[in-house]
């Protein structure tokens, strides 16, 4: 009998087992381990503990391609994660070794495609469009972080509360009309107009 356990990490950061291609989810920890359960909770009893012990026997028939997309699916996540190819490249690059029974069973393609998109905006923030892209995030030494729109000329500036701030409001207003801007918010404070 096969004993191979392999864990998959969901999209909520929780754990799935595959075992001799079935799936489970953590159920509840017990005296000898952990419980998991079948995914199909309403129509099959089966559990598991971490020991491997079988307490009851599934009543429906193994389906090989879940166990291989799924693992195709963690896979294209972490390469999402890990490196900016686009979410098309990794589709086609990961879905290509797939079997039939495999790609039955994974998500409509746009779908996926669209929650690779949505793990990369998470990992990934903006960077500079130079060669050595850096993560975006300008800021002076007072803790206050600047975005400049070209356009406009305009600079809008907010405060974040959990910073401890050492100058005043006129303080901030006169640095603020230093900088020559054409109109600025402060955060917990009037719109003034320069």
């Amino acid at each position: 009998m096969d004993c191979l356990i392999e864990c998959f990490e969901t999209s909520h950061g929780k754990i799935k087992l595959g075992y001799q291609n079935f799936l489970f989810v953590f159920q509840k920890p017990v005296k000898n381990g952990k419980r998991w359960v079948c995914v199909h909770k309403n129509l099959c009893n089966d559990s598991i503990t971490t020991d491997n012990d079988l307490k009851h026997s599934h009543n429906h028939k193994t389906n090989p391609g879940v166990l291989e997309a799924e693992r195709v699916i963690y896979k294209m996540k972490q390469d999402a994660k890990e490196n900016l190819n686009l979410p098309s490249r990794i589709y086609a690059k990961n879905v290509t070794n797939l079997s039939e029974e495999g790609r039955k069973k994974i998500p409509i393609e746009n779908n996926l495609k669209r929650s690779l998109r949505r793990i990369r905006n998470n990992s990934k923030w903006a960077t500079t469009g130079v060669k050595n892209p850096q993560q975006f995030l300008l800021y002076d030494n007072k803790n206050i972080f600047l975005t400049k729109n070209n356009e406009n000329k305009k600079i809008i500036v907010s405060v974040c509360n959990s910073f401890d701030i050492n100058f005043s409001k006129d303080e901030l207003l006169n640095y603020l009309y230093s900088l020559s801007l054409a109109y600025y918010h402060v955060f917990r404070g009037p719109i003034v107009r320069v």
